[in-house]
């Protein structure tokens, strides 16, 4: 017997078109062309589509013929590029009002009813990422030595976050587009031929570094901010995104004198934490809340070592991340 039940049906499309030319030139310099145009469901009726162009340029400085007397080295090039690209990851029906189910009491029966349960926006379109890339390839010593490195710096603009709204609209949060971020950092990767014999060894290590900073955000560039089950999340213009917001804890008050002698809510006693009075004021508010750390961490790597011998192979990596609360 079937006492309850519901059933859920969406549906999205995605409509793209691609345009790809490319040149090369006496197998030393290359370049690429590219445009897409993308059509997405999930967008407002105004902006259902997107251009996306890029550009990249190789040159392999190696087969120059002024590399010649470098025996050691066999692969040497540099690669730029720069281009477009859009994100669409968003809720079926993001763009439109949505109805869900709100019954209502009429005389002494409970009624079916529904209410608008979400804010159109026409205008919603593809959140895009402008990036510029600088490469070096390079292999030395017949290529027993081989890696890359990258710089790349990025600027995402037109965001799309559900942002915060006045209550009296009926509505908590609107999905728009807003602001500006931006992300650069380095990119390394390094592999080693260690053995070459009937026993194999090779090592493959890598290193990135990114940097992420918010431009700007929506009317008076002011902060978003929400809570993540008890924890305080904050974007603000010139900060990483979402920084944890919160209190400084410096210890625990040991006694009364403690107590009196330094800034604290009017209920605190021995054994509460000690709350650092950040603006100085004497009291503790919320005006006291800083931020407190971010889960972006300065820096990640790894490592990966494979052995091979007659047909038996044993690998282990390591990998580690350093830096993020």
């Amino acid at each position: 017997t079937v006492t309850a039940g519901n059933t859920t049906a969406s549906e999205w499309s995605l409509l793209s078109y691609i345009a790809r030319l490319q040149y090369n030139f006496n197998n030393r310099y290359f370049l690429t062309g590219t445009i897409r145009r993308d059509g997405m469901s999930r967008f407002g009726d105004n902006n259902k589509w997107g251009y996306f162009p890029s550009v990249s340029a190789g040159w392999l400085i190696s087969d120059e013929a002024f590399m010649s007397s470098l025996k050691n080295i066999n692969n040497l090039k540099l690669r730029v590029s720069y281009g477009v690209t859009g994100n669409n990851q968003i809720p079926n029906y993001g763009a439109v009002s949505l109805l869900a189910a709100s019954n209502y009491v009429y005389g002494s029966t409970m009624n079916n009813g529904l209410r608008v349960s979400s804010i159109a926006n026409p205008n919603l379109k593809w959140e895009k990422t402008n990036m510029f890339n600088l490469g070096l390839d390079v292999g030395i010593l017949n290529n027993r030595i081989s890696g890359s490195v990258e710089f790349y710096n990025s600027l995402t603009r037109d965001m799309l976050l559900f942002v915060p709204v006045p209550d009296i609209t009926g509505f908590s949060s609107q999905l728009t587009n807003i602001g500006k971020m931006r992300n650069r950092g380095i990119e390394l990767n390094i592999s080693t031929k260690n053995t070459v014999g009937e026993f194999k060894w090779t090592t493959d290590f890598n290193f990135s570094r990114n940097r992420n900073k918010v431009l700007q955000l929506g009317p008076g560039n002011a902060p978003i901010q929400y809570v993540d089950n008890v924890v305080t999340v904050r974007t603000e213009v010139g900060q990483p995104v979402s920084n944890f917001y919160g209190y400084i804890f410096d210890g625990v008050f040991k006694n009364q004198a403690e107590v009196d002698a330094y800034p604290h809510h009017a209920s605190t006693t021995p054994g509460d934490p000690k709350v650092r009075d950040v603006n100085g004021d004497g009291k503790i508010t919320d005006a006291d809340r800083t931020i407190i750390g971010n889960n972006q961490p300065d820096f990640i790597a790894g490592m990966t070592n494979t052995f091979t011998y007659k047909g038996f192979d044993f690998s282990f990596m390591l990998q580690g991340s350093y830096g993020g609360e």
